[in-house]
């Protein structure tokens, strides 16, 4: 699970694994009717979307009435008041981003700290303008990448100040 929740990139999960897809899942689908829609909820809220679901087959079923039921399943779930779960599935994505920007700008910084060794260093050959020139436009590069990332952090630590706590 560990993982699957730090892997940066994207991925299809199909699981009954609640637990699983708790941990791992930052966006839901929900395939029906032949077509995947995007689903603006949790587990909790897909429960009680098919409940509903199922409850309006059922009524419909026994009205003989089996075509209502389609844009039925159409509908999003009824708007709740932000859950626990619902703040960490907003929380989730937004730690995620801040555990990767930390860790770009460790080695950045880390980057930064080797080119002005090198750049410091007497025995750097200053003579080759080229070498010399590509030191200092990293440099400037990578002093750019820090603040741009230190200025999303900050960013994505006010959001998560806004959701609260969970």
């Amino acid at each position: 699970m560990r993982a699957l929740a730090e892997y940066e990139g994207s991925l299809v999960l199909v699981s009954h694994d609640r637990a699983l897809l708790r941990t791992v899942c930052d966006e839901f689908l929900i395939v029906a009717d032949g077509s995947a829609m995007p689903f603006d909820g949790d587990l909790d809220d897909y429960l009680t979307w098919l409940t509903a679901r199922r409850s309006a087959q059922a009524a419909a079923g026994a009205a003989g009435n089996a075509a209502a039921t389609r844009p039925q399943s159409r509908q999003a779930p009824p708007a709740v008041q932000p859950t626990r779960e619902q703040k960490l599935t907003r929380r989730r994505p937004l730690m995620k981003e801040s555990g990767q920007l930390e860790r770009k700008i460790e080695r950045w910084q880390q980057e930064q700290r080797t080119l002005e060794s090198q750049l410091a260093d007497p025995a750097f050959d200053a003579a080759d303008n080229q070498r010399y020139t590509e030191h200092v436009r990293r440099q400037a590069e990578v002093a750019r990448l820090i603040e741009e990332a230190e200025h999303r952090w900050l960013e994505v630590h006010a959001e998560i100040e806004e959701i609260g706590e969970v």
